[in-house]
């Protein structure tokens, strides 16, 4: 027997084969799920599949087809109720999803259409701030990357401090807090990844108990930079220990072929499209000097 909207009972039915016989029928679980779509990346959606049920323990498998198979996409088989897909392509898809039950039962497809308009696969950029720019041992110093891009699509941010403690890896860990147990210069690394797994990386180094310089770098514009418009660096942030000052800034820009400059601010036009990571490296009036990366131009 079927209930009105055509599903089956969902319980187990002994049906009568015969005398002393009886064949059991297994309600099949229902499939539902919700689509999401990226505002940064048009091309990534997110399927939500936990409205889908079973009367038969838990859903143990959920099978996905995208719609674009035929291009050479793969098909996914996962454990959770969540997945995300980018299409390489514009174009409108026909998602299916068939759940199984903890016996393997499958149940009706389910599918939904959605619709490519535009494909983004810019790549990200990482970009750090650290307050205070030079720290103390056993102080804390915070590390701030939340003004790497493509805000809004950045899945993954990777902190390795160069002091040999564990990475600090997460969706949350834009910005993060750390502790060096003893002086020196430290490398700080991020790496930044998105949603269709491409990453990027920057680096910072820190000066932990410094009696020198430390430099800090900035540039304006940061976003809309094209081949041929000027970048502007400035480095008055860059502080010298107390009776000394800051004589001289000297800016490697990254742009392959090009020589160091000097000046502050330090206006500079890149010659071709890309990514550079610039640095600058600063002298005091005793003649100690410090370097230290930019955040990437792109």
């Amino acid at each position: 027997m079927k209930p009105s909207n055509g599903f089956l009972v969902a319980a187990l039915v002994a049906v009568a084969c015969g005398p002393g016989k009886t064949n059991q029928v297994t309600a099949k679980p229902t499939a539902a799920f919700k689509v999401t779509q990226s505002t940064v990346r048009p091309q990534v959606f997110a399927f939500d599949a936990a409205d889908s049920t079973t009367n038969i323990g838990v859903i143990a498998k959920y099978k996905w087809l995208f719609g674009d198979e035929a291009a050479g996409a793969a098909t996914s088989d996962v454990v959770s109720s969540g997945t995300s897909h980018a299409y390489k392509m514009t174009g409108t898809f026909t998602v299916t999803l068939v759940v199984e039950d903890e016996t393997g039962t499958p149940s009706e497809p389910v599918t939904k259409e959605v619709t490519v308009a535009s494909v983004n696969s810019a790549g990200p950029t990482a970009r750090i701030t650290v307050t205070p720019p030079n720290g103390q041992p056993n102080a804390q110093v915070t590390f701030d990357g939340s003004m790497s891009t493509p805000i809004d699509d950045l899945q993954s941010f990777e902190w390795d401090f160069g002091d040999m403690t564990p990475k600090v890896i997460g969706k949350d860990k834009s910005i993060v807090q750390h502790t060096f147990a003893m002086a020196g210069t430290f490398r700080v690394t991020l790496k930044v990844t998105d949603s269709l797994g491409q990453n990027a990386t920057s680096e910072v180094q820190v000066p932990i108990g410094s009696t020198g310089p430390v430099a800090v770098c900035t540039y304006t514009p940061m976003t809309g930079i094209t081949q041929g418009s000027v970048v502007t660096f400035n480095g008055n942030n860059s502080t010298a220990p107390m009776g000394t000052t800051i004589i001289a800034h000297q800016w490697f820009p990254g742009d392959p072929g090009s020589d160091a400059g000097t000046g502050n601010p330090f206006p500079y036009a890149y010659r071709s499209m890309g990514t550079f990571q610039p640095k600058l490296k600063v002298f005091d009036s005793m003649g100690r000097s410090h370097e230290t990366f930019c955040a990437d131009v792109t």
